[in-house]
C-alpha cells in the first residue's frame, strides 16, 4: 500500500513538472485559457513528448477542445419565384442577389444579417394576361442552426453542414412603374412602399478547406398582400421563394 502512494506521488509530480514545461507558467496554451481543456487534454499535453504547438491543437480537440466562434461573409445568387395566378411558372421568375455576414458564436447556432437585391412580379390575367415586375432592396437578420454539429456534436473535419434559418427583415419597393397602366384595377397600388416580411429556409453548406465552402439555400419570405400590388381574398400574404447558390469566406478556424 505504501509503495503504491509513493508511485502515486511520484507520477503527480512528474506530470506537474511536464505540464509545467509545455504550458510555460502561462494560463493558457493554444490561445485556450488552461481550465478549458478537459482533463484528458491536460494529460495528452502534459505527458507527450512532442513538442510541436501544431499537433497539440489537433490532439485536443479530440479529447475536447472547446470551440471557437467564426464569422463568415457569405455572398449568394440565384433565382426566385414570386406566386402569382399565372400558369406559366417562368414568366413569375426573376434574379436575385443577397451579401451576408454571419457570425457562428456556437457550434450549433448563428447570428446572419444581410442585405440584398431582389425583383418580384405580379400577374394581371384578364382581359388579358399582363405580367410586371418591381425591384425592391432588403435586409433581414436570422439565427441559424447547423442540424449537423446539433445532432452529431462538433467535429472539425467534417464536411457537410445542413441547417436551417429563421427570421424577419424589411423590404423597399423602389419603382412599380411596369404596373402604372392597371394601376385602377389594383387594389394596393404603389409608386415606392416599405415592406416588413418574415423568412424560413433550409440549405447546406460543403466545406472546400478552413476558409472557404460552397453552398446552396432555398428559403421562403412572406410579405404582407400589399407587396404585388393585388388584393387576394383566400390569402391576406405574398410569398416569395428563393433559390439561391453561395460561396463563403470564413474569418478565423472553428477550433484551435
Amino acid at each position: 500500500m505504501r509503495t503504491n502512494k509513493f508511485l502515486s506521488l511520484i507520477l503527480c509530480f512528474v506530470c506537474c513538472q511536464l505540464s509545467a514545461h509545455k504550458f510555460g507558467g502561462s494560463d493558457s496554451y493554444c490561445g485556450v485559457p488552461i481550465d478549458a481543456y478537459s482533463p484528458a487534454s491536460k494529460v495528452v499535453i502534459a505527458t507527450s513528448p512532442i513538442q510541436d504547438p501544431g499537433y497539440y491543437r489537433e490532439k485536443v480537440n479530440k479529447y475536447g477542445c472547446p470551440y471557437h466562434p467564426i464569422i463568415s461573409l457569405i455572398s449568394q445568387a440565384g433565382a426566385s419565384y414570386t406566386l402569382g395566378e399565372t400558369p406559366e411558372f417562368l414568366s413569375l421568375m426573376s434574379p436575385a442577389t443577397s451579401f451576408n455576414i454571419q457570425w457562428q458564436f456556437h457550434h450549433a447556432f448563428g447570428l446572419r444579417t444581410g442585405f440584398g437585391i431582389g425583383q418580384g412580379k405580379g400577374a394581371i390575367v384578364a382581359p388579358e394576361q399582363y405580367i410586371y415586375s418591381f425591384p425592391f432592396l432588403q435586409h433581414n437578420s436570422c439565427v441559424v442552426m447547423d442540424l449537423a454539429n446539433l445532432i452529431g456534436g462538433f467535429k472539425q473535419n467534417r464536411i457537410v453542414h445542413p441547417y436551417m434559418l429563421a427570421g424577419v427583415g424589411v423590404a423597399y419597393g423602389l419603382s412599380n412603374r411596369e404596373a402604372e397602366p392597371y394601376m385602377f384595377e389594383l387594389a394596393y397600388y404603389w409608386e415606392h412602399y416599405f415592406f416588413t416580411f418574415a423568412c424560413w429556409g433550409l440549405g447546406v453548406d460543403f466545406k472546400l478547406n478552413d476558409v472557404i465552402s460552397l453552398g446552396v439555400e432555398s428559403n421562403s419570405n412572406l410579405f404582407p398582400d400589399e407587396f404585388n400590388s393585388k388584393k387576394e381574398e383566400e390569402s391576406p400574404r405574398d410569398s416569395q421563394f428563393n433559390l439561391l447558390f453561395s460561396i463563403s469566406f470564413h474569418l478565423g478556424k472553428r477550433y484551435l
